[in-house]
């Protein structure tokens, strides 16, 4: 999580879900710019991953997950800081 999606946070995710040994993560996304840009397509090669992308115009398979973290967590409670958003999300997680 982060303040702004942007690349570095992408990477980073990224980077995380590869640092378990032996894992094969699964990484399924939209099209925004972070995982259309040619670094996200560099990482992807070098571990010799498959890119998963919605189709254009058809956010259906991504929009239910975020649509229930908000609904369930942003939605019902106000948050005085980042960090307490950030820690009720992942409570939630575990």
């Amino acid at each position: 999580m982060g303040h702004s999606n942007n690349n570095p946070l992408i990477f980073q995710t990224l980077e995380q879900a590869l640092a378990n040994p032996g894992s094969k993560p699964m990484l399924h996304s939209d099209r925004s710019f972070q995982y259309t840009s040619l670094d996200f397509k560099k990482i992807l090669d070098e571990y010799k991953m498959s890119q998963s992308m919605s189709r254009v115009g058809r956010c259906i398979d991504t929009s239910p997950m975020e649509s229930f973290l908000k609904c369930e967590k942003y939605y019902l409670h106000t948050y005085e800081t980042f960090d307490d958003l950030k820690g009720d999300i992942e409570a939630y997680n575990n």
